[in-house]
């Protein structure tokens, strides 16, 4: 059944966002062509931002600080004291100076002031007849103190706490005058007074100068590239401090790497929306195999899925088991952030694709897990996600090939809030019921049995609770999932979750989508980074055998390094923990009981073996390539007996191949 709100046509979503409504979640905003315009700029990742920021302002490069005062004092004729500072001839904007542009001209002066020990702002511009002739620059303590509030102590409005305000302006009368030579098509400066009348900032503080502070490029990058790796403003400043060797090697206070943070988002706005949008269609045109569906109800964004090419060829090899769950939000809007995520040939967490939803219903669900289907082609063999009934709905309605399988992590982590304190804390009740429900080797009847039983014992026939765990036991409990192929692949999602939690890590509630979105771009390189690791380690590493076995080293040719470990393990526990107790044969199989010694536990399990020696077809009482996907230490021990020393073709699983 289709959803009603699943997407049809993406290019008419596009024609939206051309139009004079656009989708965002707070108002709905005009589209922009200015090349300036968040949507372009958000195009690389906020850094064209930062760049296009810097290039406005012109902040001048790093000048070491002169380390002698060197100021020159001097008495006006009406005795007021008059300062300025030495410095090199060449730095000086005399009279007569000239600049191809008014911006070299202004970082001229800018160079000139953090020398001296002050800030420069812009004046007064004079025009004549729609052209500009003349532009001022001044020291940034020109012009006299305006208060913004004035008090009388008989108005009660008076009483009202104001902001304290801190004056530096003292009507400085420091500047340059430049004017604009049409026939040179060059700036020149007509007048430099260069005497202030106040103090010059001194060589100690010149760090914390105005025009000092004024961030570069280069630390504006690193305060949005620590914001996605979930390091705040204030630590960023701190680290940065600590890897400069001190505060006066950092251009900034902890105040202006804040306010720059704060600026990145009053940047991004109302037009959050449409850039994430515009940002997936730019992968849409320009990645292969990109895919990508939104859903836009009142010009507010509802829903997004999205999946790239990797991700494809990661469900193609490792989609046969999936989990997703819906629990991360992270972001300002409180969408709800929804991973799909599986399991390796190294058994590392892989995404297959991710969702952001307005709501958990099962309508939004549904539209999601659709749009999965269209990306991938094919359904999962297992499902596994947390006890939410408007994902059980739409698991069975859009993936009904799919056997859906609860957390049991999520279900047993229950368990001290669901039994009695007295009963939990008195009793083994804990210990056995553990034991009971994580039993990969009984039957469903067993556990059945072993249920009422310990129902029994602890007189919990009237419990709620266990009553309905019990009547859902069929989607939780490992035993009724023992004939599925890789059922133990991921008994709970808390692997995943461990994996996609560091989604949540890095993207806070109060992030835009946007910084959503360069947060989540990331963390999945760190994952893929940790994938292509593993795969490396798999081709880098030699081979070093345990036992003489042949089949060793074949195992160590087929599998990747993760999972040749775990059969190393097998293979050494056949040879050195289990013997053939009996063999007998059953209808021209022969059937092998192999006693296993488990030394921890100080007990010998029996498990039953059959195997034709013809077709080399065997199965094992402990189903565990059935569980694993790999075979288990009693077929390796009956294999050495009948000297067989490579793995049949028939229990190979690919997912666990060193190229899969």
């Amino acid at each position: 059944m289709a959803s009603p709100l699943m997407a049809t046509n993406l290019s008419s979503k596009f024609d939206a966002l051309n139009s004079p409504i656009v989708m965002n979640n707070t108002t709905n905003i005009e589209d922009s062509n200015s090349p300036l315009s968040p949507i372009n700029v958000f195009a690389h990742n906020l850094n064209d931002y930062i760049e296009v920021e810097v290039n406005n302002e012109h902040i001048i490069n790093d000048v070491p600080i002169q380390e002698e005062e060197d100021i020159v004092v001097s008495i006006s004729p009406n005795g007021t004291k008059l300062y300025t500072r030495k410095v090199a001839e060449h730095l000086i904007p005399v009279k007569g100076c000239r600049f191809k542009s008014f911006e070299d001209g202004l970082q001229t002066f800018k160079s000139y002031a953090e020398k001296v020990g002050f800030s420069v702002r812009k004046g007064q511009t004079k025009w004549w007849k729609d052209a500009i002739t003349h532009k001022y620059l001044r020291c940034n303590k020109a012009g006299n103190p305006q208060p913004k509030h004035k008090f009388d102590t008989l108005d009660k409005g008076s009483l009202k706490q104001k902001r304290r305000s801190r004056f530096t302006t003292c009507d400085c009368k420091v500047h340059i005058l430049l004017n604009f030579d049409e026939a040179q098509n060059e700036w020149v400066v007509v007048t430099f007074d260069e005497y202030h009348n106040h103090p010059l900032v001194s060589s100690i503080n010149k760090d914390l100068n105005k025009i000092s502070r004024k961030l570069p490029f280069s630390t504006k990058q690193y305060i949005h590239n620590m914001s996605i790796n979930s390091v705040g403003p204030v630590k960023a400043h701190r680290l940065l401090v600590s890897l400069m060797g001190g505060v006066h090697n950092v251009r900034g206070t902890v105040t202006d790497f804040k306010n720059f943070s704060q600026s990145i988002r009053i940047f991004i706005g109302d037009r959050d929306s449409q850039m994430i949008l515009e940002r997936l269609r730019e992968r849409l045109e320009s990645l292969p195999n990109f895919f990508f569906d939104f859903v836009v109800q009142n010009g507010k964004l509802r829903s997004v899925f999205w999946a790239d090419e990797i991700s494809k060829l990661n469900y193609e090899a490792f989609g046969d088991v999936l989990a997703f769950d819906a629990t991360y939000q992270t972001n300002k809007y409180d969408m709800v952030f929804v991973p799909f995520t599986g399991v390796d040939n190294n058994k590392n967490c892989v995404t297959f694709g991710d969702g952001l939803i307005f709501d958990e219903t099962t309508e939004s669900f549904i539209w999601l897990l659709e749009c999965f289907i269209t990306a991938h082609k094919k359904q999962p063999v297992l499902v596994l996600t947390d006890q939410d009934a408007a994902m059980r709905q739409a698991i069975l309605e859009v993936l009904p090939a799919s056997r859906h399988r609860l957390c049991m992590w999520h279900i047993m982590k229950k368990l001290p809030v669901k039994i009695s304190g007295e009963l939990l804390q008195n009793t083994n009740i804990r210990k056995l019921l553990h034991r009971l429900v994580w039993n990969l080797f009984i039957s469903p009847a067993t556990f059945e049995s072993r249920w009422q039983d310990l129902i029994e014992m602890f007189s919990l026939q009237d419990h709620e609770w266990l009553s309905e765990m019990y009547a859902i036991r069929h989607r939780w409990v490992p035993a009724y999932f023992r004939e599925l192929p890789l059922c133990c692949l991921m008994k709970t999602t808390s692997r995943c979750e461990s994996s996609n939690s560091s989604f949540k890590v890095n993207s806070s509630s109060a992030n835009t989508l946007v910084q959503f979105m360069l947060c989540y771009d990331a963390r999945l390189e760190s994952q893929r980074y940790r994938q292509r690791l593993a795969q490396f380690k798999t081709s880098d590493t030699s081979f070093v055998g345990i036992t003489n076995l042949v089949i060793e080293k074949h195992a160590f040719d087929l599998y990747s390094h993760t999972i040749f470990l775990e059969v190393q393990k097998e293979i050494t526990k056949g040879l050195f923990c289990c013997y053939i107790a009996n063999k007998e044969l059953v209808d021209g199989v022969h059937v092998y009981h192999v006693s296993h010694l488990d030394r921890r536990n100080d007990l010998t399990n029996t498990f039953q073996v059959k195997f034709e020696s013809e077709t080399l077809s065997t199965s094992c009482s402990c189903r565990g390539f059935t569980r694993l996907g790999y075979l288990c230490r009693h077929i390796f021990a009956v294999y050495r007996v009948n000297k067989i020393e490579k793995i049949p073709e028939l229990y190979i699983s690919k997912r666990w191949l060193r190229n899969g």
